[in-house]
């Protein structure tokens, strides 16, 4: 039985004209969508709708899901839940078509996420029986040339194409395919085997190592795939894909290696950088000049988890896209060595969790000249030294320490990202619901804040960086103060934005509870 909340977005579903309009619903209304019991079902199963418009709403409920249990949020991972029941009484029916499961197993791969397993196991034996049936290799060469030519020889966009034709495909076999184009003699193939360096799956970049050992072998491995190796190398775990990169470069001739990291036909002409914001994501854009340009390198970061997306986009279109965006982001220009530790950092970070960097970080590094780039380790304590490496924070008088640490009560007036720094719904709900009374909610929400209190320093030292780096002097100073401050366990309440992040928590969570607006004080 389909519930009247759910029936209501099913018929606004069925209403909307075109993939955008789905697009627009889920930004919109996602949260209120997440939180709708019975919806991921009705989205999986569906009738109401129509099976496009229907399975892309649910492939962008399930990046927002993801979103939100990253971000400590409470309401994605009951979508998640309902959503993973959903598809295995889907499969124990019988009930599941191909076309249907490649488009739930593709939502998940969008979303970075491991779909259920009786996914993997139906696509899987279903590409079993195609594999048979057809010279399958003949019919994705062909699928690929003309990929190759809709995507106007951007090797870049060939490769995210792939990528999303492949995702739902469980990394098993889609590594059969990688392998397959690696090996194919034209250089662009020497490329995608590049980019698959990088790949999330651990059985893809094994091929693509193996695919460019191979190609080394047999010469068809040009110097502009070459050059990027040494480099790339820094930018994978410490796993066997690494260790097969390893034993190409170390039976390489070293002429491969010789050329330049790229041609610098563009050059950097000015890097923008926002604050992070309470979820620790960041974003940097360079903005790109010279004979092949305007183009714009943008860089996407997140605490705990690195680098998580990066490419170069061209034209003027591009360059007023991130305009735009680093607009809204309230982005300030920084000095151009700002850049590379806070790269360095993030790609540590990603390491630290198991992640290589993405893909178009290669394209970054050479378009912005970052032959050098490499992970780099920062504390909170390191971040703290590259900030202020004279000690200038340290030596002041108590007095005029603590009169920097109050001025953070003015960041969210003047920084709009630091409004959003509050802790996840997740936690909130947890703490009211150990809670007895009001004042033992508030106690062990406290308690959970002061759990975050290196991730709050961490965020503020990196803000001291940017902030430092476009010239605020004042700001820098405030922010590199308070994070000293909490990395010195001075207690949270005497931190006037640690009081804020308390508040803006609790009415986070208010808000997702009842709604906006809602007045109710309880």
């Amino acid at each position: 039985m389909i519930n009247a909340q759910v029936r209501a977005w099913l018929d606004e579903l069925g209403s909307v004209d075109g993939p955008d309009a789905v697009r627009e619903l889920a930004r919109d209304i996602g949260p209120a969508l997440l939180a709708t019991p019975g919806l991921a079902l009705a989205l999986v199963v569906g009738e109401e709708a129509d099976a496009e418009r229907r399975l892309l709403l649910f492939q962008l409920l399930v990046d927002d899901a993801r979103r939100d249990r990253e971000n400590g949020g409470r309401l994605g991972e009951g979508f998640l839940l309902e959503a993973s029941g959903a598809i295995v009484g889907l499969a124990m029916a019988g009930a599941l078509d191909r076309d249907t499961a490649m488009a739930l197993a593709q939502a998940y791969a969008s979303a970075g996420l491991e779909a259920p397993d009786c996914l993997a196991a139906f696509i899987l034996d279903d590409a079993a029986d195609m594999a048979e049936a057809a010279a399958f290799a003949d019919d994705f060469d062909t699928v690929l040339d003309k990929l190759r030519d809709d995507t106007d020889g951007d090797d870049y966009m060939l490769h995210a194409v792939l990528n999303e034709m492949l995702g739902a495909i469980p990394a098993p076999l889609r590594s059969g395919l990688v392998h397959h184009v690696a090996v194919r003699d034209e250089a662009w193939c020497g490329r995608l085997a590049l980019y698959w360096l990088l790949d999330a799956a651990l059985e893809v970049r094994l091929t693509a190592a193996d695919g460019i050992g191979e190609r080394m072998r047999h010469g068809t491995l040009d110097a502009t795939a070459a050059a990027p190796l040494p480099l790339v190398r820094n930018w994978i775990p410490e796993d066997d894909a690494r260790t097969a990169l390893d034993a190409v470069l170390g039976d390489a001739h070293r002429s491969e290696f010789l050329a330049h990291l790229g041609g610098l036909a563009l050059r950097p002409a000015r890097l923008l950088a926002s604050l992070p914001d309470g979820s620790g994501s960041q974003s940097v854009a360079v903005e790109l000049a010279g004979e092949d340009g305007p183009a714009v390198a943008l860089v996407l970061l997140k605490a705990g988890q690195g680098v998580k997306d990066a490419f170069v986009a061209s034209g003027g279109r591009a360059i007023d896209a991130v305009r735009e965006q680093a607009e809204e982001a309230a982005s300030s220009e920084l000095a151009w060595e700002a850049l590379e530790p806070i790269l360095a950092a993030a790609l540590a970070e990603g390491l630290s969790a198991g992640r290589p960097a993405p893909p178009g970080l290669i394209d970054v590094a050479e378009r912005c000249g970052l032959a050098a780039l490499r992970p780099r380790r920062l504390t909170a304590r390191a971040w703290l030294a590259h900030v202020d490496p004279d000690g200038e924070i340290a030596a002041l008088p108590a007095a005029e320490r603590g009169r920097l640490v109050n001025a953070s009560a003015h960041w969210p007036h003047h920084h709009p990202l630091v409004e959003t720094w509050f802790e996840g719904t997740a936690v909130v709900a947890e703490a009211l619901e150990r809670a007895g009374d009001l004042p033992q909610a508030e106690a062990g929400l406290w308690t959970a804040i002061e759990e975050q209190r290196g991730f709050w320093a961490l965020l503020m030292l990196k803000s001291a960086h940017v902030l430092k780096a476009a010239g605020e002097d004042a700001d820098w100073r405030s922010f590199a103060a308070t994070a000293a401050a909490l990395l010195d366990d001075r207690p949270l309440r005497e931190i006037p934005v640690m009081e804020f992040i308390f508040e803006a928590s609790i009415a986070a969570w208010r808000a997702e509870e009842h709604g906006p607006g809602d007045g109710d004080p309880g």
